[in-house]
């Protein structure tokens, strides 16, 4: 079993906790991939879930783990250090791949341009028939995110504006390569999407950071500080199922800031964890957020201008958007001010916690 395990190129992890509403169609993008799936691995690394999750993944294939934690950032940690493929694909579990040819295009792109030690997803796309808020969500990630980098995830938005803010050193009909080096300020790069990385060069060059669960939302920052080096593929949208209501995705708003303002030291999805890999001017930016947000002026006209940009009505929510998430900032903070910390629900799962050993 170990010789039959070393011999995989591609590791796909997947973070789960009561994921059966969309799991299905992750893994059957995977196994619909044309790509030889004896090098591959899926890694399903469950929270406790009480659906059918396991069911699905023992259906298809995948080798489980557990994640005491239920935490997905945790869940990553955990498929990262037990992967046994020389690259390793992070897939959340409300995440399809676009294109069949998806696994082939980072092998090759792999093996052809070594000096990329990250590859990442060309852009997310709207799931047929889900709810609109898949569309702001596409486009502005959340508010915070959007403010501090101006970077959609629309795909192909999100590849022209990754070429407007970073030089690129090398375009084809595949991907796009891009120069990281000097004190850039770095678009949100999370272990998610499709995004992949080179495991076998990141445990050799790293090592001394697998045992901390923060390596997860730094990953992207320090390959990118030791290669200055990263590619994008070009046809390889993901498709999102990111929430099927507005108050999912609240919850979700929610969850960041409470993991952004009290638990810095849990690994999460945001600013936070990875503050010191950004240049001094977007640490300060951060602090203009809540003054952006609550004079709904800015906000009111970028919401108006997308909307009729992008056809997609729901983008005037935005201002409202930024003024929840500005609430929730100021809320989180007086509890912090006053000693208070509130307990962390699972992300996008209302009222579950995880545990918290």
């Amino acid at each position: 079993m170990r010789e039959q395990a070393s011999n995989k190129i591609i590791s796909i992890v997947i973070p789960t906790y009561n994921s059966a509403a969309t799991l299905e169609g992750t893994l059957r993008s995977i196994r619909l991939q044309n790509y030889d799936q004896e090098k591959l691995e899926i890694l399903v690394i469950d929270g406790g879930s009480t659906d059918d999750t396991l069911k699905i993944a023992k259906k298809h294939g995948c080798k489980i783990l557990a994640n005491p934690k239920r935490q997905q950032e945790y869940a990553k940690h955990i498929g990262l250090l037990s992967a046994k493929g020389k690259l390793a694909v992070f897939l959340d579990s409300d995440e399809q791949f676009g294109n069949k040819d998806a696994l082939v295009n980072r092998e090759k792109l792999w093996k052809n341009y070594p000096q990329y030690k990250f590859i990442l997803f060309g852009g997310y796309q709207k799931p047929p028939g889900a709810s609109p808020i898949n569309d702001y969500i596409n486009i502005f990630g959340d508010p915070f995110a959007y403010f501090m980098t101006g970077i959609p995830g629309e795909a192909p938005l999100r590849q022209e504006s990754w070429k407007k803010s970073l030089p690129v050193e090398r375009e084809t009909d595949d991907f796009i390569g891009f120069d990281l080096s000097g004190n850039r300020a770095l678009p949100v790069v999370d272990l998610c999407a499709g995004n992949t990385l080179d495991l076998a060069y990141f445990k050799s060059e790293f090592h001394e950071y697998l045992e901390d669960p923060l390596l997860v939302p730094q990953a992207f920052y320090i390959v990118a500080r030791h290669a200055k080096k990263v590619a994008m593929c070009k046809d390889d949208p993901i498709i999102h199922h990111s929430a099927d209501s507005l108050k999912t995705y609240l919850g979700k708003l929610k969850w960041r800031v409470i993991v952004n303002t009290h638990f810095k030291d849990i690994p999460g999805t945001g600013f936070s964890n990875r503050e010191k890999y950004q240049p001094r001017w977007r640490r300060v930016r951060k602090y203009i957020f809540p003054l952006y947000a609550c004079t709904l002026v800015v906000p009111t006209i970028q919401a108006f201008s997308f909307a009729i940009k992008y056809k997609k009505p729901v983008l005037l929510i935005h201002p409202i958007l930024c003024f929840y998430v500005a609430v929730e900032i100021g809320f989180n903070m007086l509890l912090k001010v006053l000693g208070r910390k509130p307990k962390l629900p699972a992300y996008g799962k209302e009222g579950e916690l995880p545990q918290q050993e």
